[in-house]
């Protein structure tokens, strides 16, 4: 029959006149647990410890020595499992400083240490929310672009202005942090009539490219096509291909533009 060890200590009897403090059997357990851990890390051979079992702390299961995880830093032991759910839920919330899941203890984990327990994409996102956050709050940029909010960094001396996203490509301003504002500078867009046009100006822009809207080359109005041939008249009484934008002709055919 197979050794069996409980984690779990057995409470004085009630009747006892002096009674053990719980936190002395609390402490106890700890020790036991990582004795039966450090045992199974330096056995030389799995079947000297394939009875043992250890109690996780936070799904209450008692499970083998090889599933169960244990900080370096501190001498709690959870499974893997539970470690893997608490720093995914961490992640998930922003917090990038993980701490060991009991509530009494501060000791921070480690990317590398839980990496081969935890989702790789997960991992990912921690590494990245730990690089990002080392750096300097003015070296840090971000695409203005709701559908991207790509993070870059500015590892330059100099200060940017026009900036293309290394994600989506479309072209900010790192300065004012918006779109590009092309035909404006920053101190023009910085003044508060100027920026709240310049914003519907630059929601239209992007209104017109989510919906496949073409310019017109003459007038600069945006125009819809809801069916029929490229060919376009204008209310300016300009005509052009709505599939390049050149004007048109009678001989214009063939060209390779957005449909």
């Amino acid at each position: 029959m197979g050794q069996q060890l409980s984690c779990i200590i057995p409470h004085a009897n009630d009747e006892d006149d002096n009674p053990i403090p719980d936190f002395i059997y609390e402490d106890e357990e700890l020790q036991l647990q990582e004795a039966i851990l450090s045992s199974f890390v330096h056995s030389n051979s799995a079947g000297e410890t394939s009875g043992l079992r250890i109690l996780c702390r936070v799904c209450t299961e008692e499970k083998a020595p090889e599933h169960m995880f244990r900080h370096k830093g501190c001498s709690h032991v959870f499974c893997q499992d539970c470690i893997s759910k608490h720093v995914e839920a961490k992640v998930d919330e922003n917090i990038i400083k993980v701490t060991c899941p009991d509530p009494t203890c501060l000791t921070e984990l480690e990317p590398e240490i839980c990496k081969s327990i935890i989702p790789s994409k997960v991992f990912d996102r921690w590494g990245n929310a730990l690089c990002e956050a080392a750096v300097q709050e003015e070296q840090k940029i971000f695409c203005p672009y709701k559908n991207c909010l790509a993070f870059m960094l500015n590892d330059g001396e100099d200060p940017i202005r026009e900036a293309e996203c290394l994600s989506c490509r479309r072209l900010f301003c790192a300065q004012c942090k918006v779109p590009w504002h092309s035909e404006m500078e920053c101190r023009d867009f910085q003044r508060p009539e100027a920026r709240k046009r310049a914003r519907e100006d630059m929601a239209l822009i992007e209104l017109a490219k989510n919906q496949n809207w073409m310019k017109c080359p003459n007038c600069k109005f945006f125009v819809e096509r809801t069916e029929g041939c490229p060919h376009i008249l204008c209310r300016c009484k300009f005509e052009f291909c709505y599939r390049c934008g050149s004007t048109w002709s009678p001989s214009h055919s063939g060209c390779q533009g957005i449909s």
